[in-house]
């Protein structure tokens, strides 16, 4: 199975808009989520975009992992939940390292320069090791060991051929895994300047990145064409996009939230509803 972006086409949207018909047409654009930065789509009308995914490569393995799961691909469901949770520890150490830095524009180096790290970002225990400490330096607690214990033996288990996948041990994983991911989220949050709102700063990494990435790439492009290429993914998570009040307290926000989530079922009835606009 490959891993899948969608997005509605831009092109379609505008020309739906142009011809002022009270109608508008809204088509789905797709590509596959590789090593490259960029996603070549394609639409059901054969327009063309190369898109600079800005949700971070992780949301897109974690729901392909859902999608596996429901399924009954347990095995790639396993392997490629505990893939996203990787990529998303790798994701915050890179968010960390330019966050530390206190240098907003050098992004694209602090970028390359840690992949350019494979002593680090090529081992898994390294890369936990490194994920552990700057989690407990912006989220002000240590995470929650047993948990991560729980999630690398199961995936362990499967991976390596010492159980044989069965729905419940897998669904578990994959719930622990949007649990965790959602927390750690949340945890982190800033304020891009006074007057604004609190909000998460993964979120505000990916897509600072990806602008970057894109500009890199074509300095030249502006206006509309460059928005397109920026097209946001429907199937980006929720609590990528929320706005923090002042007044919330985000631990018990967060007990709330994972409280309503605590099933692999609800996870597969929001992923079936990522293409609900197509």
């Amino acid at each position: 199975m490959a891993i899948v972006y969608t997005t509605i086409c831009p092109t379609c949207l505008f020309e739906s808009f142009k011809e002022q018909n009270n109608q508008t047409t809204v088509s789905k654009m797709s590509g596959v989520i590789n090593n490259e930065p960029t996603v070549q789509c394609t639409c059901q009308r054969g327009h063309h975009l190369e898109v600079y995914p800005r949700e971070g490569k992780y949301t897109f393995m974690f729901w392909h992992a859902v999608d596996a799961y429901a399924h009954g691909q347990l095995y790639e469901a396993a392997s490629s939940g505990y893939a996203a949770l990787e990529e998303y520890m790798k994701t915050y150490i890179h968010a960390s390292a330019w966050n530390l830095s206190g240098e907003t524009q050098n992004i694209l180096d602090t970028y390359q320069a840690l992949n350019n790290d494979k002593q680090l970002m090529g081992n898994s225990t390294l890369i936990f090791g490194a994920y552990s400490f700057v989690y407990l330096h912006n989220a002000g607690a240590p995470i929650n060991q047993k948990r991560f214990e729980n999630m690398s033996q199961a995936r362990n288990k499967i991976i390596h051929g010492t159980e044989i996948p069965g729905s419940k041990s897998v669904g578990n994983l994959l719930v622990s895994i949007y649990r965790h991911l959602m927390k750690s989220t949340l945890l982190w949050e800033h304020r891009l300047a006074d007057n604004q709102p609190r909000t998460p700063f993964i979120p505000y990494y990916n897509n600072s990145l990806a602008q970057a990435i894109l500009h890199q790439d074509n300095p030249d492009l502006q206006g509309q064409a460059a928005i397109n290429a920026l097209s946001p993914s429907n199937q980006g998570f929720i609590f990528d996009s929320l706005f923090i009040d002042e007044g919330t307290e985000l631990e018990s926000y967060i007990n709330t939230m994972e409280d309503q989530l605590t099933t692999i079922d609800q996870l597969v009835e929001i992923s079936s509803t990522l293409d609900g606009y197509c």
